[in-house]
């Protein structure tokens, strides 16, 4: 049973959304959990978006609608209904996707059982038809800072959203990704294994337009190391122009390893940084860089040297020694 305190806030942005917009809503009132609002925020739609959202207003005493009165995008839009959310407990959800009917009820009592202050879940890839195409796998939180594990199912506590502070406007396209990893700094994180929510892939979603149009895809670059820098603070680290180089990337190639095997602080300044965010386990991330460090070793024949061996054992033993047995005779082997 839920109380008046287990009030959820779901925010739905929309922009020219009609295609999707009606199926989206529905799966937000036909929850399990009933004690809900749902703050729909039309961003200047010039499609039938807003008289979808109205008409279900009518409907329904717990949507709310509002309409900006110019093109903010989806930072400010989300900023906007978070001012307006009443809830102890707050999610967004996108006019293309879907909540499972008990998606916030699974996610309100995973918040609860770990004491988190964000949670997030697994979620199917749809198709335009709604038919289950893929899957995205809700990582654990130690995965953060490699790629954003948070993905589009999750609930956090308006606590958390207080003190992190709004969605940045400077972020656009990865304005979640930030908000993430600026929830791990101050706040707990944990990943359910259950699938609660239905992602649609289409020609005009999101993921598409970063993917396929090279003007977008710029600017989600441009972004991605805007928020690295931020978090980083650069001038804290004595070395941060490699660790920043592989954190915007989230890859290796063969110029960037030879520079982390030679650098004489790149797994300091790592550890440390990955050491300023409380919901992400430091140690467990130095262990998942190794591993990628090493299966990269293992795949090209003129990084299988002695010095990145010694290197590799000398920066993060612990870490070496957790990799499996195998793995590491395969290296050694390669590298002696």
């Amino acid at each position: 049973m839920s109380n008046d305190s287990d009030l959820i806030s779901i925010i739905l942005p929309v922009y020219n959304g009609e295609r999707f917009l009606a199926q989206s809503i529905e799966s937000c009132l036909s929850q399990t959990h009933k004690n809900l609002e749902l703050i729909i925020i039309n961003d200047y739609s010039t499609d039938a978006s807003l008289s979808i959202a109205k008409h279900y207003e009518d409907l329904d005493s717990r949507v709310k609608v509002y309409s900006n009165t110019v093109n903010l995008r989806l930072p400010k839009s989300l900023n906007k209904g978070h001012e307006m959310a009443s809830g102890a407990y707050i999610t967004w959800t996108s006019d293309d996707n879907r909540f499972r009917e008990s998606a916030l009820e699974n996610l309100l009592n995973h918040l609860k059982r770990h004491k988190a202050d964000l949670v997030y879940a697994h979620c199917d890839v749809i198709n335009n038809t709604g038919k289950i195409t893929g899957f995205l796998n809700a990582k654990a939180a130690d995965h953060l800072l490699f790629e954003n594990v948070v993905g589009a199912c999750f609930l956090y506590t308006k606590e958390i959203y207080a003190a992190v502070g709004y969605y940045n406007a400077q972020m656009v396209l990865i304005e979640d990704y930030d908000f993430w990893l600026r929830v791990a700094k101050q706040g707990i994180i944990k990943a359910s294994d259950e699938i609660l929510y239905e992602y649609r892939q289409h020609e005009d979603s999101l993921t598409s337009q970063i993917k396929n149009n090279q003007k977008i895809n710029k600017a989600f670059k441009v972004s991605k190391r805007t928020m690295y820098q931020a978090l980083l603070g650069l001038e804290e680290l004595i070395a941060p122009t490699e660790l920043l180089r592989f954190l915007e990337n989230s890859t290796f190639d063969i110029i960037g390893a030879q520079k982390i095997f030679s650098s004489p602080v790149f797994f300091k300044d790592f550890y440390t940084f990955s050491n300023s965010f409380k919901g992400i386990n430091a140690q467990h991330v130095v262990q998942m860089l190794i591993h990628r460090l090493v299966e990269f070793v293992l795949c090209n024949p003129e990084l299988q040297q002695r010095s990145t061996l010694t290197y590799l054992y000398k920066s993060s033993p612990r870490s070496m020694l957790a990799i499996p047995l195998n793995r590491q005779l395969a290296l050694v082997k390669k590298c002696i």
